[in-house]
């Protein structure tokens, strides 16, 4: 569906997308973390899920365990 096709152009944001600020291969996707909630209104608020990710200032990350929603660590292109 919809979602698929979302993942799957997020990890490619910015290929091709070169300008005069922003120079080809300055900008990259590193990792895409998905969560798919099982209904319309989610389980939790996006403020806690969006707190349950910590990226450290070298890039590495930790997330923090939700019950009932698991996150998908998708490798960018």
């Amino acid at each position: 569906g919809d979602a698929e096709k979302i993942k799957a152009v997020l990890t490619k944001l910015f290929e091709g997308d070169a300008s005069s600020a922003r120079p080809e291969g300055s900008m990259q996707v590193l990792k895409l973390i998905w969560w798919e909630h099982n209904s319309k209104a989610g389980q939790y608020s996006s403020a806690k899920v969006h707190g349950s990710l910590k990226v450290n200032a070298d890039g590495s990350y930790e997330l923090e365990n939700l019950d009932g929603l698991t996150p998908q660590e998708i490798d960018g292109f």
